[in-house]
């Protein structure tokens, strides 16, 4: 059960890094848009899914940690057009979060 729960994480933790990147990209390339707040909203559901898969695998502390990360990029949802700049920090940070998450449960070390 605990190399399904593995399994589960490692196909899901590349989605999150790779949405964070692009809402950053998308906040330095060109004023934020409809486009950011959609991908933000995805964020907080892919964060919400990996609570559950934490949680299944018996990692409350986890679960509890996504859950409030999803808060955060909910609130970001919700003035998406001003992002301060602690909350495009936040953003990266969930982004090389999940990256390092990756490299552990795959072994690999993925490209940056």
């Amino acid at each position: 059960m605990q190399s399904i729960r593995a399994t589960q994480l490692e196909g899901f933790t590349c989605k999150p890094d790779f949405i964070c990147k692009a809402i950053l990209k998308d906040y330095e390339t060109r004023p934020p848009h409809e486009d950011v707040a959609r991908r933000l909203r995805v964020l907080r559901s892919s964060l919400h899914k990996a609570a559950d898969i934490a949680t299944k695998g018996n990692e409350p502390t986890l679960a509890r940690t996504c859950l409030g990360f999803a808060d955060k990029v909910q609130a970001i949802s919700e003035r998406y057009k001003d992002p301060t700049e602690e909350e495009l920090k936040l953003l990266e940070t969930l982004s090389q979060a999940f990256q390092m998450a990756w490299e552990n449960i795959s072994g690999n070390v993925k490209p940056h």
